[in-house]
Order: structure tokens, then C-alpha cells, then sequence
């Protein structure tokens, strides 16, 4: 079981919310801060405090971050901000269900593998870099926005009416929002909604194969 966010370092501050978001470059909070991030929508109102990493964070293994089905997956209604970069050596799950935690990132995201699963918020200021594959499977008040560039091998997106905004240049190898089974293995196909989700990460989390080789 992956280890939730606030378990990878002791290294958090609580920061008062219009202090923390001073921390985001200058192109990611313009006029307008409650449109860009909606915390009003997410929490009822703006969060009285932000928990905030200073400096690059670099984690060796799985990240599961927000409020799952599964335990290890953290408490509701945080927001988290780290100020640098993020790198993940292994996949990184976000997933919320009903309640919500936030993860603003002020530099790049690197991980092997990326999902961002039912109502994931994930703002990252900087550039995001997905070795393998980049799974959006997003509902509701899901969020994944980018405000560099996105690179991954494949990305496959199970729903298109949904809050993705990628404002960089975006290098996916041509397979954006493909056809499930022209980039999965057949085990990770599900006739209902293309993709089995579940699988898909359990494969991930035990560093299996999952793609394609190649993809079609």
C-alpha cells in the first residue's frame, strides 16, 4: 500500500491561505484567484490554512494522495502546496471521493506513471513529465491544470467534459484520449468503461507492464 502525501516528509508549515498562494509564480495567480482555484467550491470557503513543503520534495516508491476508498489515502479537506519540484520514482495516485484535498505544486511534476482518478485537484505551475502513462478519469470537481508543458507516452482520458487544462505544449506521443485498447494490455480493458481502473493501478503499484508494445 503506498504511503499517503503527509507521511513523506515532517517537513510541513501551516501557512495562512493568501500567504501560501503568494508562494505560485506570478502567471498562476492573476486577477481572479477564486475562479483559478474554486476553493470555495471544493471547501464551502477559502481554507483558513494551507500546509506548505519548502523545496523540492523527491520520493522513491508510490504516492496515493487525497481520500480513496482505500485507507492510507489521508484526511478530507486539506490542501497541500509544495514550493519546488516533485519527483516520484514509481506511480502516483490522486484520488478524491466527495471530500477534497488539494495539491498545488510551484514548480515540475515528475512520475512514472500518473492517475488522477474521480475528484483529484491538481494544480502544478510548472511543467508536468509522466514516463509511462497519464490517466485522466476525472469527474464533477476533478482538476488536473498545467501551466507548462506536458510530457507523457500515452495519455488516455475516460471522460472529456471535465476540468483538464493543459496550457503548455503537450507531447503524448499521439495517443490522447485513444482508444483504450490500442495502448492497454487486454487485462486492463473493461467493456463498460474502456479502461478497469482498479487493475490499472494495482499493475502500477507492483510495477507491472501495462501498455502496448508497441501501442497501435
Amino acid at each position: 500500500m503506498p504511503g499517503p502525501l503527509d507521511a513523506l516528509t515532517t517537513a510541513w508549515d501551516a501557512m495562512p491561505f493568501d500567504e501560501a498562494l503568494a508562494l505560485l509564480p506570478q502567471g498562476s495567480r492573476v486577477d481572479g484567484t477564486a475562479d483559478l482555484f474554486e476553493f470555495d467550491a471544493l471547501f464551502g470557503d477559502d481554507p483558513e490554512r494551507v500546509f506548505v513543503h519548502r523545496g523540492n520534495l523527491a520520493v522513491s516508491g508510490t504516492i496515493a494522495i487525497g481520500n480513496g476508498h482505500d485507507e492510507g489515502y489521508g484526511e478530507d479537506g486539506l490542501v497541500y502546496l509544495i514550493d519546488g519540484d516533485l519527483s516520484v520514482d514509481g506511480p502516483l495516485h490522486f484520488y478524491n471521493d466527495g471530500y477534497y484535498v488539494a495539491l498545488l505544486v510551484t514548480g515540475s511534476v515528475t512520475t512514472e506513471n500518473l492517475f488522477c482518478s474521480s475528484e483529484c485537484w491538481l494544480l502544478v505551475a510548472g511543467s508536468l513529465t509522466v514516463s509511462d502513462l497519464l490517466v485522466t478519469d476525472l469527474y464533477e470537481c476533478g482538476s488536473l491544470r498545467v501551466q507548462g508543458s506536458t510530457t507523457t507516452r500515452a495519455w488516455l482520458n475516460t471522460h472529456g467534459d471535465v476540468d483538464i487544462r493543459l496550457r503548455g505544449d503537450c507531447d503524448h506521443g499521439g495517443h490522447v484520449a485513444a482508444d483504450p485498447a490500442a495502448v492497454l494490455l487486454p487485462e486492463f480493458l473493461d467493456e463498460r468503461s474502456g479502461v478497469a481502473m482498479n487493475n490499472l493501478v494495482a499493475a502500477a503499484y507492483a510495477d507491472r507492464s501495462m501498455t502496448r508494445e508497441p501501442m497501435r
